[in-house]
């Protein structure tokens, strides 16, 4: 899948699925820890697009502290910048 608020089409834009064989192929605690890293990153992202690349109103919105929510961003190598220079030009 891919979601994008540009004209283009970035790699960070694009999600693939993974089928349900190499899901189940993992082990539990890796597997779940993909999909919570997955959702972490997606979830964050998405908060950001909607607060206009705001930290501080991205953290409000998950009910996190701004230091916390910047490590999440950090953890996810999430580009705020270059995300708010895509989010600008709309």
């Amino acid at each position: 899948m891919a979601l994008t608020l540009g004209t283009v089409i970035t790699d960070a834009d694009i999600v693939f699925e993974r089928s349900e064989q190499s899901i189940f192929a993992a082990p539990f605690r890796e597997a779940k820890a993909r999909a919570v890293g997955e959702f972490e990153k997606s979830y964050i992202r998405g908060l950001l697009v909607a607060s206009q690349g705001n930290i501080t109103k991205a953290a409000q919105q998950a009910h996190k502290n701004r230091r916390a929510f910047w490590e999440l961003v950090r953890k996810h190598e999430i580009n705020v910048p270059a995300l708010r220079a895509v989010i600008n030009q709309h």
